[in-house]
């Protein structure tokens, strides 16, 4: 049994003891989710954030639980706890060349959990992420089953240069406060940051909404939709957030043959993202499609562009 394996047999029997019960219409939520670098619009790229599979599952808590007793002014907390895959990988196609500076492939797999307050105009994450970084993960035997059965794509042979196996931390606080609502058009911010061995940022963002959406804390996009009053929400959402980058160990880290490939002063530690996405709540499920721009954390670099897919389920 691999290391990775070991831990992820040690978080399923952690999460099977877990115990819930905060009145509301639904106490659970399961969240499948996939990003890609397929783009809708522009040239498709295979390189930098190339995939991530997530899965998710929240719950109501208890009221007596000592992390539920937080913010006596909230008015719901809610947890979540979710494995992740994600791979990070260079233009390794001759032909597309999209990139000037090669990174190294890196496979990042993870388990989270994280607690949310909301409160009337408002909502608090925090969160903590605890996983490995390496061939553990076997990041490129699902890229490669991916292309051979799924896409069609070429196969990729490079992953045994990718960064040797080491064990990632990273605690994580994301604050999101409404500013402007009228009718089905909503301006909102927020504030990301992350801090710990494989990533760490700031990243304050401003965001809009139109159409039809519950209120900031309980709505789809932002992963609160097990708290939703309303049967049904319908809405795009747009945002625009430059991230000021401390440490991203995917480019920064040695990979097998204990070479650094990017060199440090071609790293970009302030760069801008942008989303576009498109939300959708009937009765007990919900859908999200998003379109993620990145406009580059190599200098030299062409801009990088990603899509985000989830799908969830609430029930009793």
């Amino acid at each position: 049994m691999s290391l990775f394996h070991r831990f992820l047999l040690g978080y399923l029997l952690v999460m099977s003891v877990a115990s819930t019960a905060q009145e509301t219409k639904y106490k659970y939520q399961f969240t499948l989710g996939h990003d890609n670098d397929i783009t809708l619009i522009g040239s498709p790229t295979d390189w930098h954030y190339t995939y991530g599979i997530h899965l998710n599952f929240n719950w109501l808590p208890k009221q007596n639980s000592f992390t539920g007793s937080l913010f006596k002014n909230k008015e719901f907390v809610m947890f979540r706890s979710g494995l992740h895959v994600e791979a990070y990988t260079p233009d390794y196609s001759t032909k597309k060349q999209h990139v000037n500076i090669r990174q190294p492939f890196a496979g990042w797999g993870y388990v989270d959990f994280e607690s949310t307050y909301t409160f009337e105009n408002s909502f608090l994450k925090l969160g903590l992420e605890l996983g490995i970084l390496g061939p553990a993960v076997q990041a490129g035997e699902i890229q490669n089953f991916i292309h051979q059965y799924i896409s069609g794509d070429k196969l990729v042979t490079q992953w045994e240069d990718q960064i040797p196996n080491k064990l990632g931390i990273n605690l994580r606080a994301t604050y999101a406060r409404n500013i402007f609502t009228k009718d089905w058009f909503n301006i909102y911010a927020k504030a990301a940051a992350s801090g710990g061995t494989v990533f760490a940022y700031i990243e304050p963002s401003l965001n809009l909404r139109l159409g039809l959406f519950d209120k900031l804390s309980r709505t789809n996009s932002q992963g609160n939709v097990l708290l939703s009053s309303m049967r049904k929400e319908l809405y795009f959402e747009g945002s625009l957030s430059p991230r000021l980058s401390f440490y991203n160990a995917t480019l920064q880290e040695e990979d097998a043959n204990g070479d650094i490939l990017v060199a440090e002063d071609l790293i970009e530690s302030f760069y801008l993202n942008a989303s576009l996405g498109l939300f959708y709540t009937i009765n007990r499920y919900s859908f999200g499609i998003k379109w993620n721009y990145t406009d580059g954390k190599i200098e030299g670099n062409r801009p990088h562009r990603y899509m985000m897919l989830r799908g969830s389920i609430r029930f009793n």
